[in-house]
């Protein structure tokens, strides 16, 4: 992860911070997330895992690892769909959040660990691995780190923004709705699959979430071992 895409998260988890943990749009942790549909983008991702899940056999005896999890929004609903949850996040500010959030939940599942997206626990064995929102803000060797840590679980579950026909890539691009510039890459359909292809998987389940944008949709993916 580049430097740019740091600062970027690390001034969400401070505007976060100063709204004393009222998410408002800072709920979803998306790129272009706004007050208005932060809400109905959970609820759109949560259905999206929902179906997700249902290609994934007996979860409850399974450990899952959640890359990138933010706040929690997504990894305490699956908390209640897994043996074992582990939740990572580069940003201490999120985590502080999520353990509250997880917390109040009553959720003692969890194991959250502040670290890189490709940094896990040396002693985590996990069945299944989620990666949402993530991708799009690694730089390629980032990104070939992370796919080696999934490689590690038998499925894994991805929900991402990709390039609607090719790679799409924004350079200090300034966001009307966040108010900051922003670097991510959109990676498509076509090379995500490749890559998780060519670690060891095939494709399960390939689907469109949102089309919410010109150039880029939002889909999920849920890769099993060979």
């Amino acid at each position: 992860m580049n430097q740019a895409v740091k600062e970027f998260w690390e001034g969400r988890a401070k505007r976060l911070v100063e709204n004393n943990g009222d998410l408002g749009m800072w709920q979803s942790t998306s790129l272009t997330a706004t007050e208005t549909d932060a809400s109905q983008r959970r609820d759109l991702e949560l259905g999206a895992l929902e179906e997700a899940l249902k290609v994934i056999p007996n979860t409850q005896s399974l450990n899952l690892l959640d890359i990138g999890c933010g706040t929690g929004r997504l990894t305490i609903p699956l908390s209640k769909r897994f043996k074992k949850v582990y939740a990572t996040d580069f940003m201490q500010r999120f985590l502080d959040l999520a353990k509250q959030n997880a917390m109040e939940e009553g959720r003692s599942n969890i194991t959250f660990l502040s670290s890189q997206s490709h940094e896990v626990g040396p002693d985590w064995k996990y069945h299944c691995c989620t990666i949402c929102g993530v991708l799009l803000c690694l730089d390629d060797s980032s990104y070939q780190k992370t796919l080696h840590t999934a490689q590690r679980a038998d499925y894994v579950i991805v929900k991402e923004s990709v390039g609607v026909e090719e790679r799409y890539e924004l350079q200090n691009h300034f966001s009307e709705a966040l108010q900051t510039q922003y670097n991510a890459i959109y990676r498509s359909r076509t090379e995500i699959i490749h890559d998780f292809q060519c670690a060891g998987f095939n494709v399960l389940m390939d689907e469109l979430v949102e089309a919410h944008r010109e150039e880029t949709n939002i889909r999920i993916f849920v890769f099993a071992r060979k």
